[in-house]
């Protein structure tokens, strides 16, 4: 833990010519195995002081001490650099987050009041002991006299649980500084940090899943080197989570709707529930969807046998590996009563905008959000009469201290413009927990400016651009990288979108032949066949 929360910050925070130059991965590794070996807090210490000489000029005192900070460290002001991350920079050219030197004055006028800035911070590592570290470093020299390359350490092919150890030090780092929504987690807790670190020493591979758990962000997970570029098997039916359990929601040659899947090649799909649940994050309810989806496809082999329930009997049903889904995907249909539909989900809006020049034909017309769009923000150009101003309900962290302190935000909004042919037939959004990120996006701005009724239920409330770390093993972990609020200034993460007319598929609904009560739901809206109670 010493070594942990001296790493973060020296990494991330103090710019001196040997961090900048540093093989961060090499010197993680290294460091490790070297303090797996400290066995007096003598030690400990001796080591802390000897591993980070080379990168920063830090002076370690005890906690009832008192100095004199600048007298550690003089580089005249013109010299100095600091760190300032927009989010934080993680490798991803293409990325809208980014971290740069910044030079002392350009750093001080990013600091709320100059009278409270402070370019040293002193943080506390071990009991009774206290380290101080400059913020800055010197633009044109190293800042230590010991020039040996921290690139010369040497060590051996790390063993797996080297690895893992070091993949939890580095998250955690990351997650504790730069993760948006600390208050909606217990990241910045240093038990969690102690918890992650007793995971990791006991060679437990859930420490990881246990960092992006704890963030409640339903973009939080981790992917192994093993599962990268994996592609999660086609099940071959359309399902929902109904009262806890997989049930079929369409019928096919062998698939009955109202069918429930028991298990898939003898594997029981609820007794892995608790196992799955655990490395997902966010929403009870979207992290049920996402467990229940990866118990499917991870089971799925060259033949599957699909055990389910169908009017109280049991039936094993085979399918063969190259079996897709037999129903025909229905981008667009025409509904009784004159009512368009539109399925967001399957194919892009530019391929739709054909249909759209002449939707205004239509009685109404209902969007299916169920799900991820495909540049959905055309169809919203078409729906706006006027410019949305909005530009302030995505802000992205501008960090130049480390701790969440002195954060600032940069804000951005989609600016988007009023397009023709204009739609103004009735319009309805169909949405449920599977609507995350780029949905909500769509969705919050339907709700702001009142362009169609939302039907359906909560979405996932996770939203905003994905941030990803390289582990060291070949893994990835992702996590959210800003803040994203509804445009009322209201709070989306963890929270979700509400619908106008709320509504939840059930069990019963299905077994009576009504296959989806969220489009039924639409065409009544659109005909006024029902008074329905919008939620405020």
């Amino acid at each position: 833990m010493a070594f942990t929360v001296l790493y973060s910050h020296i990494r991330y925070f103090h710019p001196s010519a040997n961090t900048i130059a540093c093989d961060w991965e090499q010197f993680l590794i290294h460091s490790v195995i070297n303090f797996s070996t400290s066995h007096s807090e003598t030690e400990l210490l001796n080591k802390l002081k000897s591993t980070f000489k080379t990168l920063a000029n830090l002076r370690f005192i005890r906690e009832s001490y008192s100095t004199n900070k600048e007298s550690i460290l003089q580089i005249e002001n013109g010299k100095k650099q600091f760190w300032q991350h927009l989010g934080i920079c993680l490798g991803d050219e293409g990325s809208c987050y980014k971290s740069e030197l910044i030079p002392h004055k350009s750093w001080i006028k990013q600091q709320p009041e100059e009278s409270t800035a402070k370019e040293w911070i002193r943080l506390k590592i071990l009991k009774g002991w206290h380290v101080l570290m400059p913020l800055f470093g010197d633009n044109t020299a190293t800042t230590t006299g010991n020039q040996r390359s921290v690139n010369e350490l040497a060590f051996t092919q790390p063993r797996k649980s080297v690895l893992l150890l070091a993949d939890t030090i580095l998250s955690w780092s990351i997650l504790y500084h730069f993760y948006p929504y600390p208050e909606c987690s217990e990241i910045r807790n240093l038990k969690t940090l102690e918890k992650a670190l007793s995971m990791a020493l006991n060679q437990n591979e859930q420490c990881l899943a246990y960092l992006t758990k704890i963030l409640n962000d339903g973009h939080a997970h981790v992917v192994t080197a093993a599962h990268l570029g994996y592609r999660r098997a086609l099940v071959p039916f359309s399902w929902q989570v109904i009262d806890n359990q997989v049930v079929i929601t369409k019928n096919s040659h062998t698939f009955y709707c109202g069918d429930i899947v028991k298990s898939i090649n003898g594997v029981c799909i609820n007794a892995l529930m608790t196992e799955y649940l655990s490395r997902f994050s966010g929403k009870a309810e979207f992290c049920q969807y996402l467990a229940f989806r990866e118990v499917l496809s991870t089971h799925m082999e060259s033949g599957n046998v699909f055990q389910i329930q169908r009017n109280r009997e049991i039936y094993d049903i085979y399918t063969d590996s190259i079996q897709v889904k037999t129903e025909q995907q229905v981008c667009f249909q025409l509904l009784e009563g004159n009512i368009a539909y539109f399925d967001l989900t399957k194919n892009s809006v530019e391929e739709l905008l054909p249909r759209l020049a002449e939707v205004n034909r239509y009685k109404g017309v209902i969007f299916d959000l169920r799900g991820y769009p495909i540049d959905a923000d055309i169809l919203l150009q078409h729906l706006l009469t006027s410019l949305d101003l909005h530009d302030k309900w995505m802000e992205v962290p501008v960090s130049t201290n480390p701790n969440h302190h002195m954060l600032k935000f940069e804000f951005y909004g989609w600016g988007l413009e009023p397009v023709q042919p204009h739609i103004n037939t009735t319009v309805c959004f169909l949405t449920n927990i599977k609507a995350v990120s780029y949905s909500e996006s769509i969705l919050a701005i339907v709700k702001y400016y009142n362009l169609g009724t939302i039907i359906g239920e909560k979405t996932a409330g996770a939203n905003g651009d994905v941030q990803q770390i390289s582990l060291l093993s070949g893994g990835v972990m992702y996590f959210t990288g800003m803040r994203v609020s509804l445009l009322d200034g209201s709070q989306l993460h963890g929270v979700g979108i509400s619908p106008d007319i709320e509504i939840k598929q059930t069990y019963e609904q299905l077994i009576r032949g009504r296959y989806d009560s969220y489009i039924e739901t639409g065409i009544n809206y659109i005909k006024g066949q029902s008074n329905y109670h919008r939620n405020q």
